[in-house]
């Protein structure tokens, strides 16, 4: 089908730069398909007389045909059926270039009354069969349409060379729709938009297909997929629907999941339909999966689907088929929504769509629709299509009888789902910088305290600007600007004539230059109290904390509590804290809250005991003593001979009697001073010297922490460790590569081990080197910790090559690797068979 639209431009909303391109891509389609609409009736007329008698009262049909297309787009009509273009159409300059293979659904613009729209369908296969003998079609005829369209090309192309490729690219073009529109439609419904440019660029384009999965005369259950390109977006819908069709009603529900690939903005759609003859009702729901996230079209903003409604309507009335009418209405929720596009973003905007239209025959509709919107957004679009069905005979289309069979549901139960497969997109302003100051501080006169300034900045902070802070200075304030947006400020002297209360602004500039919101600290200065019943009783001064490590980090932490003499809490009283023997107090000077409590905490990279004291403003005393304890740690493994770092993850293998020792502070003399336990004490013990030892295989694989507790000041240092590989030895019998194979497979779980997991040489001739991973480079000579393990070389799982006669074979003694034969002079090569099980 070749449709033909005229329309109007939209009232507003319409940007210069859209009608520019619309122009330069649109107006050369209208003139092309306007010509080889009018060849090809004047060719299937032509066709008609030479091939059949009688054929001169279709001729005559054909050429009315041809004048009224002639006439309704201000084109001569030669005798043979040619449209003559002039000059010019609706008074805008004729510019026939970039003339594409345009497809169903395809919608696009030009410069008569600023837009026109062409839209191709390709006819269906029951057309294409039903078609008469004398019918002219692509397939009896392949290069005509091709030929025309290369010739329009051509003529628009500013040279000889543009012509050429301009052509090559129409024709594929061509060739690309009419061979996927012809392979989807055997296998459903299809609808092509196909576009390209001089850089073969596919924008704007867009392909749907339904297909049927289960077909019967009352139910369909179908799924459609769609792809196109919107805004230089990639939109991509899935769906799945069903269609059911009850007496004279169908009834069905869809539904679609959209993603944008661009914009990465996803969501689903569920459908419901309500048609039957000559009347389609669809209501869609489309809720968002993607949260917001960073804009692709907008560099301050982000971006999400908005969540909206439709409900959309076509009718014709059944005694007059050819009058026929279409409502939408869309709802669209939340702020800053993009129903007119991201240009003009409103609040839960909505749109209404009203449309008439008149076919008087297949061949020609007129069409009228108007779009309003919130805020006074609308557009009116005027249509006039000519919709000629390729290899469908005229004749036919110009039967207005033809129109009742086609608004039936029997017709309609295949079309596409109605629904709006772009994206509508939220918007959200980010916010670039922003700036949150304390709210409220009081304090008494002489007292500081410090306002700090929270900034969030897109783009750096330049800096911070302090306001209305002449009053505090003249009341006797004292301000201090300190790094980290911060500001130090000293309380004023009491005014009892007076407000006792001021306020500091603050505001925040970019690296851009943008200023930020203004952020407001409201200051209280409080009256002096002088109470002389102030106490720190006894008891009352507690710690929180205590025993940190002497890092200089760990702290300990006290708590004073201030009252009268009966033990009532007082409020703004003054602690001064202090400590001896190197502590660092976090604060020195505390006032009590409500509940009379004023707290500290200190840190110390000294050793022992910390005194700390409490002075009130009376100069009442209260002193307790903290302790620091050593900041003890494990630092070094001790294995037969070897001595690993404690964080080097030793041991990952094991055996029976495997002993090692932990070493703590640098120095294992000191294990003597900590009470030693271990968590898994069935398979693995620690004497109280921090010996461990493995006792018997364990049932799995797991974490065992082996832990060492200060006898003196209480704290705990651990050691975990995860053995993941458990070996066991035949002695110090020597057997041959088959009996090794069949001694540890005999043994549940075994297997002959890598060599790699026995030792970490490389090369035969090798020696090993001592470190983690393997079982000799961890433990060393094994006969020094189990007699039951020899030190000779034992059977490894790998052979040297693919005739399986050298094996690799490596020595517990020394880790070396070497290369035995399993046969040597008939004589079976006898070694040690040692078996692991991974854990």
């Amino acid at each position: 089908m070749v449709s033909l639209c005229l329309t109007d431009a939209p009232q507003r909303n319409m940007r210069k730069s859209l009608r520019t391109r619309r122009r330069r891509v649109i107006f050369p389609l209208y003139l092309f398909f306007t010509l080889a609409l009018s060849v090809s009736i004047a060719s299937a007329a032509s066709e008609k007389t030479m091939d059949r008698p009688g054929n001169l009262i279709k001729e005559n049909q054909q050429r009315a045909a041809s004048d009224e297309v002639g006439r309704l787009f201000r084109m001569p009509i030669t005798p043979d059926g040619t449209a003559v273009l002039s000059g010019e159409i609706g008074q805008q300059p004729i510019a026939i270039h970039n003339v594409e293979d345009a497809n169903a659904g395809e919608l696009v613009d030009s410069p008569i009354n600023d837009a026109i729209a062409i839209n191709i369908n390709r006819a269906s296969q029951n057309n294409k069969n039903n078609a008469g003998a004398g019918s002219l079609t692509k397939e009896q005829d392949p290069m005509d349409s091709l030929s025309i369209r290369g010739v329009g090309s051509a003529l628009a192309a500013s040279g000889r060379v543009d012509a050429l490729h301009h052509m090559a690219r129409t024709m594929a073009t061509s060739a690309v729709n009419d061979q996927i529109g012809q392979w989807l439609n055997r296998y459903g419904t299809a609808r092509i938009q196909l576009n390209t440019d001089r850089d073969f660029s596919l924008a704007e384009s867009a392909l749907d297909w339904l297909l049927p999965l289960y077909d019967s005369q009352t139910l369909t259950l179908f799924t459609q997929q769609g792809f196109r390109n919107k805004d230089r977006r990639n939109i991509a819908n899935i769906g799945i629907g069903t269609r059911f069709i009850h007496h004279e009603w169908m009834m069905g529900g869809n539904a679609f999941y959209d993603n944008d690939f661009t914009g990465d903005n996803k969501r689903v759609g569920l459908g419901a339909e309500l048609w039957t003859d000559s009347f389609q009702l669809s209501a869609n729901g489309y809720f968002r999966l993607t949260a917001w996230h960073q804009s692709r079209d907008r560099s301050d903003y982000n971006e999400r689907p908005a969540n909206g409604v439709d409900l959309r309507a076509n009718g014709w009335l059944p005694a007059q088929p050819h009058l026929g009418g279409s409502l939408i209405y869309e709802h669209y929720f939340g702020d800053n929504v993009a129903l007119f596009g991201k240009d003009h973003l409103q609040r839960n905007p909505y749109a209404i769509t009203l449309g008439g239209s008149y076919t008087p025959f297949s061949l020609l509709t007129l069409e009228v629709k108007q779009r309003l919107g919130k805020q006074g957004n609308q557009d009116t679009q005027l249509g006039l299509h000519i919709n000629y069905r390729l290899g469908a005979d005229l004749p036919a289309q110009l039967d207005p009888a033809a129109l009742v069979a086609a608004r039936t549901i029997a017709k309609t139960r295949y079309d596409l789902v109605e629904r709006n497969h772009n994206i509508v997109l939220q918007y959200q302003e980010q916010q670039r910088l922003k700036i949150k100051s304390t709210e409220y501080l009081e304090g008494y006169p002489g007292n500081s305290s410090e306002i700090y300034a929270e900034v969030v900045s897109k783009y750096g902070v330049r800096n911070l600007q302090w306001m209305n802070v002449a009053a505090f200075v003249a009341a006797g304030g004292q301000i201090m600007e300190l790094p980290n947006n911060r500001l130090k400020i000293t309380y004023p002297p009491y005014n009892d004539n007076g407000d006792n209360r001021y306020h500091i602004d603050v505001m925040a500039y970019d690296t851009r230059g943008q200023s930020s919101n203004i952020s407001t600290t409201q200051i209280s200065v409080l009256k002096p109290e002088m109470d002389n019943d102030a106490w720190i009783l006894n008891g009352n001064l507690t710690l929180i904390r205590d025993n940190a490590k002497a890092d200089g980090v760990d702290k300990n932490q006290v708590r004073a509590r201030v009252t009268n003499a009966a033990g009532t809490p007082l409020s703004h009283q003054r602690v001064v804290f202090s400590a001896d023997n190197g502590a660092t107090l976090t604060a020195v000077q505390v006032t009590t809250g409500e509940d009379g409590v004023a707290e500290t905490s200190l840190s110390s990279t000294t050793v022992g005991v910390s005194n700390v004291s409490a002075t009130l403003s009376n100069n009442r005393q209260s002193a307790l003593d903290t302790h620091f304890v050593p900041n003890d740690r494990f630092t070094a493994v001790l294995v037969n001979g070897a001595r690993f770092d404690a964080s080097a993850g030793f041991p990952t293998t094991g055996f029976a009697n495997a002993k090692f020792l932990l070493e703590i502070n640098g120095d294992s003399a000191q294990n003597a001073d900590y009470e030693w336990r271990s968590s898994a004490p069935a398979w693995v013990t620690v004497d109280s010297g921090g010996n461990v030892q493995f006792q018997a295989e364990p049932t799995a694989r797991q974490t065992v922490t082996i832990t060492a507790r200060s006898k003196r000041y209480g704290h705990e240092v651990s050691y975990p460790f995860t053995v993941s590989r458990w070996f066991i030895s035949n002695g110090i019998n020597h057997i041959s590569s088959v009996d090794a194979d069949a001694y540890c497979a005999g043994n549940s779980g075994y297997e002959v081990p890598s060599y790699r997991w026995v030792t970490n040489a490389v090369n035969d001739g090798d020696k090993g080197v001592r470190a983690v991973g393997s079982l000799w480079s961890e433990w060393g000579n094994i006969a020094n910790l189990n007699l039951m393990f020899g030190v000779d070389q034992s059977w490894s799982a790998e052979y040297t090559d693919e005739t399986r006669t050298v094996r690799y074979t490596a020595g517990l003694s020394t880790g070396h690797l070497t290369a035995d034969p399993i046969v040597n002079n008939g004589w079976p090569v006898l070694r040690m068979a040692n078996c692991v099980k991974t854990l």
